[in-house]
């Protein structure tokens, strides 16, 4: 589902590593909203003659913690709106 119409500072997300919940949150954590993470990106790449280009992806960030992975693992992300995105790591 695309993010328009969405406020990215109350969707929340959970995250689950082998189907055991090991984090949670908003996006209202990443720097008060993932568009100030965009926004300061953006003021970073200015600073040193950059410039953010149609097609770029940009990472504003984890709601979560990191948390470490080994083959086999399976890790799923429940967003409230968003929808749910899951992997098996492989060998």
């Amino acid at each position: 589902m695309a993010p328009a119409g969405i406020d990215l500072r109350v969707e929340g997300m959970t995250l689950l590593k082998n189907g055991i919940p090991c984090g949670s949150g908003t996006g209202i954590e990443v720097l008060g909203d993932p568009l100030n993470s965009v926004a300061f990106m953006a003021n970073k790449l200015g600073e040193i003659g950059g410039t953010l280009r149609k097609g770029m992806v940009l990472m504003t960030g984890s709601i979560v913690a990191s948390i470490g992975l080994e083959p086999g693992d399976h890790v799923e992300v429940r967003f409230t709106r968003l929808g749910n995105v899951s992997v098996r790591i492989g060998a």
